[in-house]
C-alpha cells in the first residue's frame, strides 16, 4: 500500500470516528473558552505522549535493518566458502549439492528480509495511528500562531518519516541485490543492470522536467506570471493523469488476459507446496546406530535427512528415535513436494525428490566412507601394510581387493586374539578368586571393623604406645641403680685384677681383707639398689601392663604379617637388628618374628617409632593403583583386569567377566596397546564394518527408489507450472516497458491500491519479477512539487521556491550536495540550471554505459567477473550513501520532534 495513501486513509478514518466534545457546568464561572483551552492542552499532551511511545517502537525498524545488513555480510562470507566448495567439487553431484546449499542460504536470508519488512510495516501503521491522533489533538488548538507552527512541524515530521522508511526499503532491496550476485551471478548482474538502466531513464525524464520548470522561473516573477505557470503545470499534471489512466487501464486489462493461466499456475503451485506427503523406510539393524549418529545426532553437519523433515518438525521427528538397540523405522509426515518461486521456472534443487536423492547419495557416501575408514584403521592400527585406498566417494576394484585382503588378515587375528582372550579370562578369574580369599582373610570384605587386620594392628600398637606412656620409674631409684651398676662393675674388675696380681696373699692378711672389703661394699650397694629398682619396676609394670602389651603386639603381628604378605607383599623393607640374635645381622621382621623371645621382641619394638614403620600403611582399596608386575594377590588381580579390560586402578577394575557385546571398540589406536577384550571387539567391529557396506548400499538403493517415485509425482506438476509460467511471462513481458513508463510518469502507481486495499499490479509485478520501485519520484511528483512551490510563493510572497534534486559528481551518479530550494535570483536560478544540465549529461552517459553493458552481456563479449565487481561496488557505494542519508534524515527527524515537543510544552504552559 502506498504510504501517503495509508496515512490519508488512517487520518480520515480516525477523524471520522472521533469528535471533540466541550462540556460545562451551569455553576462554573470560568469562561467556556478557558475550559476549552485546558481541554485542548490536555488532549495535545496525551496525544504527544502516545506519539512518543509509538516513536520508540518505530525506531526498532532501524535496529532490525542494521542487524539484517550485518547478517548479509556474514552470509556473503558463507557463500564465498560454498563457492570454493563448488570449485573444488569433484563431481556433478557435489556441485549440485553445494549449489543447493547456496540457494537455501539466499532463500533464508530473503525470508528474513521479508519478515523485517513486515515488522516495519506493522510498526509504521501503529506510528501513523499515533501521528493521526496527534493531528486530531492539534486541530483543537485555537491559538493560530501555535496551531500553524505545530502543523508545519508535524507535516515535516511525517514527510521525514516517510523518507526514512523509503530509504529503509531501498537498503533492503540493495542488500538482496548484492546477495543475488553471489547466488546467480549472470541473472543477477543482468537484472541489476536492466533495473539501473530503467532507473537512469526515469531520472533523466525527471531531470528534464525539472530543468524545463526551473528555466520557466527566469520569466516574470509576478503574480500573473506565477499563476500562468501554475496553470501550465496543472495542465501537464492533468495530461500525465490521463496518460497514466490509459496506461493503467491497459495494464489492468492485460492482467485479466492471464487469469486462466494464473489460476492453473496457482492451483498447481498449491498442489506442489501442500505438505501432504509421507516417507518411510527400513534401516538395516547392523547400521542403525551409525545412521542415527551421522544423520540425526550430527544433523547440523550431515543435514540431508533434516532438510527433508524440515526445521519446524525436526524436534518432533527426533523424539521417535529409540534408545538402545530397539528397531527404528523412520516415518516423515507432512512434507511438500517442493517450493516454487512465483511465475519462475521451478528450481529442481527445491524439489522433494532432489532432497531425497541427496539423502540417498549421502547414505551411499557414508557406507563408502565407513568402509574406507575401517580399512585405514585396520591397515594402520593392525600394521597390515597393504597400502592406501583411492580417494573419492566410490570403491574401485583395487580398493575392494585390498579390503578383502585386510578382511582375511582380520579373520586370522580374531582367531588368535580369541585364544588370548580365553587365556587372559581364565587368569583373571583365578586372580579374582585369590584376591577375594586374601581380602576376606585380611578383613576387607566385612563390615565388622574388629576383623580388619589394619584395625587389629592399630589397636594393639595404640595399646602398646599407651602402656609405654604409663610406664614410669622413680628417677632417684633408677639413677641409684645405674650408679650402683657402674660402681659394682668397677669394683668387680678391680677385685679380680687384685686377685690376679696378689695370688700369694692369704685371706688373713690385712691387704687381702682391705681389697675384698671394698669389693663387698660395692656388691652390697648393688644388691640394695637392684632390690629397690626391681621393686620400682614391679610397681611400674603393675600400673602400665607394658610387658603384656608388648606380648600382645607380638602375637598380633605374628598373625598379621602372613596375611599382609599374601594380599600386598610389601613388608620386605621392615627390618631390625639385635645383638644376641641372628648373629647380630639385619633381618626381615615378618620372617623372624615367631623366633624372637618376648624379651627380644621387647627390645626390637623399641626401635620402631610408629605403626606404619612396623606394619606398613593401612590398606585403602579406593586409592590403590596398578603396579607393573606387582606382588600379592591384590596387584595380581589388578594387573589381570588391566590386561583383559584396560582398567588402571582399583575403582575401575572388574571382579567378574564382562559381557563382550557391551565393550566399545577402539578408534585410531595401535591395537598392540589395547586390552585383550577391547582388541578382540575392535577386530570384530572392523570386520563387521567391511560387511556393512552392503547394508549401506541397500538402504541407499531404497531411498533412491523413493526419490524416483517422488519425482514421478512431481513431473506433471512441475511441467504444468513451467508451462503456465512461460505462458504468463509471454503475456506480460511486452508490457514491462509500459509499466516502467507508468512509474516514470507517476511513481504512486507502482503500488496503487485497488479494492480491499490490494495492489492492483501485484500479479503483473510478480510475473515480471519486479520487486522494487524503478525510481523514487515520477514526473507528476516533480511537477506537483513545482506547483506547490509556486503556490507557496503566491501565498507567502517568498523569495525562494522549494524544489529538490541531487547533484551528481560523475557518470556513476555518485551524489554530492542536494538542492532543496532555489532563491528567486537570476544567479541562483542559473546555478540550478547548470547543475541540472550537468546532471542530464551524466545521466545520458550513465544510460549509454548501461546499454553497452547489457549488449556485451548478451553477446558474451563482457568479462562478467569485472562487471560484477564494478556493479557490486556501485551497489556498495549506494548502500553507504543510503545509510548516510538515513543518518541525516534521523537527525532531522529527531530535531523536528524535539522542536515539536518544546512547542507543545510551551503551549501547555502558556497563560490561559
Amino acid at each position: 500500500m502506498n504510504k501517503k495513501f495509508l496515512s490519508v486513509v488512517l487520518f480520515g478514518a480516525l477523524m471520522a470516528g472521533s469528535s471533540v466534545t466541550f462540556t460545562g457546568c451551569i455553576d462554573n464561572d470560568e469562561p467556556a473558552g478557558i475550559e476549552n483551552l485546558r481541554g485542548a492542552k490536555a488532549e495535545l499532551l496525551k496525544a504527544n505522549a502516545a506519539y512518543r511511545q509509538a516513536e520508540v517502537e518505530i525506531r526498532k525498524v532501524d535496529i532490525e535493518r542494521q542487524q539484517i545488513l550485518l547478517e548479509r555480510e556474514k552470509i556473503d562470507m558463507e557463500i564465498q566458502k560454498l563457492d570454493l566448495e563448488i570449485k573444488q567439487a569433484s563431481s556433478a553431484k557435489d556441485i549440485a549439492y553445494w549449489e543447493q546449499e547456496k540457494a537455501l542460504l539466499v532463500e533464508q536470508y530473503k525470508e528474513k528480509i521479508l519478515q523485517a519488512q513486515t515488522n516495519a510495516a506493522k510498526w509504521e501503521v501503529e506510528y501513523l495511528k499515533a501521528l493521526a491522533d496527534l493531528k486530531i489533538a492539534q486541530a483543537t488548538v485555537t491559538d493560530e500562531a501555535y496551531a500553524k507552527k505545530l502543523n508545519e512541524l508535524i507535516s515535516k515530521i511525517e514527510a521525514e518519516q516517510h523518507n526514512i522508511m523509503d530509504l529503509n526499503n531501498d537498503l533492503y532491496d540493495l542488500a538482496q541485490e548484492l546477495l543475488d550476485f553471489s547466488s546467480n551471478q549472470y541473472t543477477a548482474i543482468k537484472a541489476t543492470t536492466e533495473k539501473k538502466l530503467k532507473g537512469g531513464e526515469s531520472k533523466l525524464a525527471n531531470m528534464n522536467a525539472i530543468l524545463e520548470e526551473v528555466k520557466a522561473l527566469k520569466a516574470d516573477f509576478g503574480a500573473e506570471a506565477t499563476n500562468s505557470q501554475i496553470k501550465e503545470l496543472e495542465i501537464k499534471i492533468a495530461e500525465i493523469d490521463k496518460k497514466t489512466a490509459d496506461l493503467r487501464a491497459e495494464l489492468i486489462k492485460v492482467q485479466g488476459s492471464g487469469t486462466e493461466a494464473e489460476q492453473t499456475y496457482s492451483k498447481q503451485k498449491v498442489t506442489l507446496e501442500t505438505a501432504d506427503q509421507s516417507i518411510t523406510f527400513e534401516i538395516p539393524a547392523a547400521i542403525q546406530g551409525d545412521f542415527i549418529d551421522k544423520f540425526v545426532t550430527n544433523a547440523d553437519v550431515n543435514s540431508e535427512l533434516k532438510n527433508i523433515v524440515g526445521k519446524e518438525a525436526w524436534n518432533e521427528f527426533t523424539a521417535t528415535v529409540p534408545q538402545g538397540e530397539k528397531k527404528w523405522t523412520p516415518v516423515i509426515n507432512n512434507v511438500a513436494l517442493g517450493k516454487a518461486t512465483q511465475y519462475e521456472e521451478v528450481d529442481t534443487l527445491l524439489l522433494l525428490s532432489h532432497s531425497i536423492k541427496e539423502l540417498s547419495t549421502a547414505i551411499k557416501k557414508a557406507g563408502v566412507s565407513s568402509y574406507k575408514e575401517a580399512y585405514t584403521f585396520a591397515n594402520d592400527g593392525f600394521k597390515y601394510g597393504l597400502g592406501s585406498l583411492t580417494t573419492g566417494d566410490e570403491l574401485t576394484a583395487d580398493d575392494l581387493a585390498k579390503g578383502n585382503a585386510a578382511l582375511e588378515l582380520i579373520g586370522k587375528d580374531i582367531v588368535a586374539m580369541q585364544k588370548t582372550y580365553t587365556a587372559d579370562s581364565t587368569a583373571f578369574v583365578e586372580a579374582v578368586k585369590a584376591y577375594q580369599k586374601d581380602a576376606e582373610a585380611y578383613g576387607l570384605t566385612t563390615q565388622v571393623s574388629s576383623s580388619n587386620q589394619d584395625e587389629v594392628v592399630n589397636k594393639a600398637w595404640n595399646e602398646y604406645e599407651n602402656a609405654k606412656k604409663a610406664y614410669k620409674l622413680d628417677a632417684d631409684v633408677e639413677n641409684t641403680w645405674n650408679t650402683a651398676q657402674n660402681t659394682y662393675k668397677t669394683a668387680e674388675a678391680t677385685w679380680k685384677k687384685w686377685q690376679t696380681e696378689n695370688s700369694t696373699v692369704g685371706k688373713e692378711e690385712d691387704t687381702y681383707k682391705q681389697a675384698y672389703g671394698a669389693y663387698m661394699l660395692a656388691k652390697e650397694a648393688y644388691d640394695t639398689a637392684k632390690a629397690a629398682y626391681d621393686e620400682a619396676v614391679a610397681k611400674a609394670e603393675e600400673v602400665s601392663g607394658l610387658s603384656e602389651k608388648v606380648k600382645a603386639l607380638k602375637t598380633v603381628l605374628t598373625t598379621y604379617y602372613p596375611l599382609r604378605n599374601a594380599l600386598m607383599a610389601d613388608l620386605d623393607d621392615i627390618t631390625a637388628t639385635l645383638a644376641d640374635f641372628n648373629d647380630g645381622k639385619k633381618f626381615k621382621l615378618a620372617e623372624k618374628i615367631s623366633s624372637l623371645t618376648d624379651a627380644q621382641f621387647a627390645v626390637v619394638v623399641k626401635s620402631f617409632s610408629s605403626k606404619k614403620a612396623i606394619a606398613g600403611t593401612d590398606v585403602i582399596l579406593s586409592s590403590v593403583t596398578i603396579v607393573p608386575n606387582g606382588k600379592g594377590s591384590l596387584q595380581t588381580w589388578l594387573n589381570a583386569s588391566k590386561k583383559l579390560y584396560g582398567s588402571t586402578d582399583y575403582e575401575n577394575s572388574y571382579l567378574v567377566i564382562q559381557d563382550i557385546t557391551e565393550i566399545e571398540p577402539a578408534t585410531n589406536v595401535d591395537i598392540s596397546n589395547l586390552s585383550t577384550a577391547t582388541a578382540l571387539v575392535t577386530l570384530q567391529h572392523a570386520k563387521s564394518i567391511f560387511a556393512n557396506i552392503d547394508d549401506w548400499n541397500t538402504l541407499a538403493t531404497t531411498i533412491d527408489g523413493i526419490a524416483t517415485a517422488t519425482a514421478k509425482k512431481e513431473e506433471p506438476i512441475v511441467a504444468e507450472l513451467n508451462k503456465q509460467s512461460a505462458a504468463i511471462k509471454a503475456i506480460y513481458e511486452p508490457y514491462r516497458d509500459k509499466f516502467y513508463e507508468l512509474c516514470a510518469l507517476d511513481i504512486d502507481q507502482y503500488d496503487k491500491a485497488g479494492e480491499n486495499e490490494k495492489d492492483i499490479f501485484e500479479s503483473l509485478k510478480a510475473a515480471l519479477n519486479i520487486t522494487a520501485k524503478p525510481n523514487t519520484k515520477g514526473e507528476k511528483q516533480t511537477l506537483e512539487e513545482l506547483k506547490e512551490a509556486l503556490e507557496k510563493r503566491l501565498e507567502d510572497n517568498g523569495s525562494e521556491v522549494t524544489i529538490s534534486f541531487p547533484v551528481y559528481n560523475d557518470n556513476q551518479l555518485n551524489e554530492g550536495e542536494r538542492v532543496t530550494s532555489i532563491s528567486l535570483t537570476e544567479e541562483d536560478i542559473q546555478s540550478a540550471i547548470e547543475k541540472l544540465e550537468a546532471n542530464i549529461s551524466y545521466l545520458e552517459e550513465y544510460i549509454a554505459i548501461k546499454k553497452d553493458d547489457i549488449k556485451k552481456l548478451e553477446d558474451g563479449t563482457y568479462n562478467i567477473e569485472d562487471l560484477i565487481e564494478r556493479t557490486k561496488q556501485e551497489v556498495e557505494n549506494e548502500i553507504a550513501f543510503k545509510e548516510e542519508q538515513i543518518k541525516n534524515a534521523k537527525e532531522r527527524f529527531d530535531a523536528l520532534n524535539k522542536a515539536k515537543d518544546a512547542l507543545i510544552t510551551e503551549f501547555a504552559g502558556s497563560a490561559e
